[in-house]
């Protein structure tokens, strides 16, 4: 390798090391503010551009080309929110973000111009860019957005050869690049989806072999071949490995050789009982809640009024002559829609309470695979801190009934919690109620909190606006009732978790939908059982 060139690796890796703990995929508000930065970072790479070629300073072709490119992507985009909600957009642009920026800095950086004070302004906005480590995205970020597509595809039964050529769901962009697929095929492999892997690079294949497109150069014809005859050994089906893997046996490359002997020697290792003759897709034996989530979220995309067991009524509150617009989702236990309790203005001043205060959601400290339970990004806010909180908590008072506040104000279940949803952001089945939660091992919380997951302080109800709509997928599930209530802007969702003696229903087993085109924005608040059945008042 060059002196440059490994001067260039270096740089790489010193810039990696100093963002590696960033979510960004978890959020595509995040996803937003790293695009504004990007324009702030392109507007100043071009002045860098302007200012080196007029002290007479060349500049490699490629700064100048992929300045360009990004300017020409950049330019299709009107509604930043929206196209971030595009899945392959999302994994687009942290790549962008990830590995051509990247590299683009680090070349610059091992360059002569380095003590220009061009390249000195330059190297100021690309440091501020990257102080946030909250933000910016980083290789994990890359990988976890190709495990989300997977996730998508796996969840949405989706065309293999739309997810090649750009389209998920109904939403449709830029097609995979060889490299692209050949990564997510990597990824396949630790997602228990070594199917989805050989199907999706074999139709990588096919259309290199009846297309010529640009994206498909940087990967070499032999590589693809090698990279197809692994997946089929992953599979475990040898006499494709074979078939794949035959022109190269009397190769007179070492490298070639030995990449050969190797996946000849991995499909026949298994004994015969263990190999496959053909391509077919995997039998699921998935418990029953979890078939019910799936069928669910696959279910038509109909408003929930428009289904004939749906009640509609003006439900009395506890004001004289003030009503609110109901509609009753499930009877027994009672799922509602409340309507017109919050208004447009409101709505984005939560979501403006959420920016730069959002970390990762998660059920546990001690949950380490979060990402495989929950893709989102949360802010919890207090009604002590702002004014129209605790107006929206007189709000749900006087609808439900129950009491809204809690003793301790510092307790989550004082707090709203305002969620964002990220690329293919879902979260998987689950009780509201702490003492229920699937996610919550008592013994392992530390015993000055374990009073915020005893049943005296659990969640007896949960209330929860939807601050967006999302253009496909993303609605709220209830696996063992049936109940799908897909997601509505401004709408509130409301069910309770226990009665008043306590008694948790496990009837509410909900999740949420894996998003496949938006960006899914909620507030939930939950009901405190201590607040409103103190035990002075309970039955025995």
């Amino acid at each position: 390798m060059a002196t440059r060139e490994i001067l260039i690796q270096i740089c790489l890796v010193i810039t990696f090391i100093h963002c590696v703990d960033s979510q960004a995929f978890s959020s595509i508000r995040n996803l937003e503010i790293i695009y504004a930065e990007e324009g702030k970072l392109l507007e100043a790479l071009r002045d860098f551009v302007n200012r080196s070629t007029k002290e007479g300073l060349s500049v490699a072709d490629n700064i100048t080309s992929f300045l360009n490119n990004v300017e020409e992507s950049r330019s299709h985009v009107q509604d930043v929110e929206q196209w971030m909600g595009t899945p392959i957009n999302a994994l687009n642009f942290v790549c962008r973000v990830v590995t051509r920026w990247e590299k683009t800095m680090a070349s610059l950086g091992c360059d002569a111009y380095r003590e220009t004070e061009a390249f000195q302004d330059l190297t100021r906005v690309w440091t501020a860019a990257k102080k946030n480590t909250n933000y910016w995205p980083t290789l994990l970020d890359k990988q976890q957005i190709y495990k989300s597509i997977l996730r998508l595809w796996k969840m949405y039964d989706l065309n293999h050869v739309d997810i090649l050529s750009g389209k998920i769901g109904k939403s449709q962009t830029e097609p995979l690049s060889s490299s692209q697929v050949i990564e997510m095929v990597k990824y396949s492999k630790y997602g228990n989806m070594v199917y989805n892997g050989v199907v999706l690079i074999q139709a990588l294949h096919d259309r290199r072999m009846n297309t010529k497109l640009d994206i498909d150069n940087s990967v070499s014809e032999q590589e693809l071949d090698i990279e197809l005859a692994s997946a089929y050994a992953d599979y475990r089906y040898p006499e494709k490995v074979i078939d794949i893997m035959s022109k190269y046996e009397d190769s007179d490359e070492r490298l070639v050789q030995l990449r050969y002997n190797n996946l000849v020697r991995r499909a026949y290792e298994l004994p015969v009982r263990h190999r496959r003759n053909e391509v077919t897709p995997p039998k699921r034996n998935w418990a029953k809640d979890r078939i019910q989530h799936k069928l669910l979220c696959n279910g038509d995309m109909r408003r929930a009024v428009e289904s004939p067991s749906m009640k509609c009524l003006y439900r009395n509150t506890r004001m004289k002559y003030y009503t609110v617009k109901e509609e009753i989702v499930h009877e027994n236990p009672r799922i509602s829609i409340f309507y017109d309790l919050i208004s447009e203005q409101e709505i984005w001043q939560l979501r403006n309470l959420a920016d730069n205060q959002m970390k990762q959601s998660v059920s546990s400290e001690e949950d380490r695979n979060w990402a495989k339970h929950r893709v989102s990004q949360s802010a919890w806010k207090a009604g002590s801190e702002d004014s129209l909180l605790a107006k929206l908590n007189r709000r749900i008072h006087l609808t439900t009934g129950f009491k809204t506040g809690h003793g301790d104000a510092s307790s989550q279940m004082d707090q709203y919690e305002i969620t964002n949803y990220g690329v293919g952001g879902m979260y998987e089945s689950h009780f509201d109620c702490r003492s229920k939660s699937t996610w919550v091992n008592i013994e392992q919380v530390p015993e000055t909190y374990r009073k915020q997951v005893n049943t005296e302080t659990d969640r007896m109800a949960t209330w929860m606006f939807y601050l967006s709509s999302v253009e496909e997928g993303g609605a709220t599930v209830f696996p063992r009732l049936g109940v799908r209530v897909p997601v509505t802007k401004g709408v509130a969702l409301f069910w309770s978790n226990m009665d008043k003696t306590g008694s948790v229903d496990e009837r509410l087993l909900n999740a949420e939908c894996p998003v496949i085109h938006g960006s899914k924005w909620t507030a939930k608040k939950w009901i405190s059982y201590e607040e409103n059945f103190p035990a002075s008042s309970r039955t025995s």
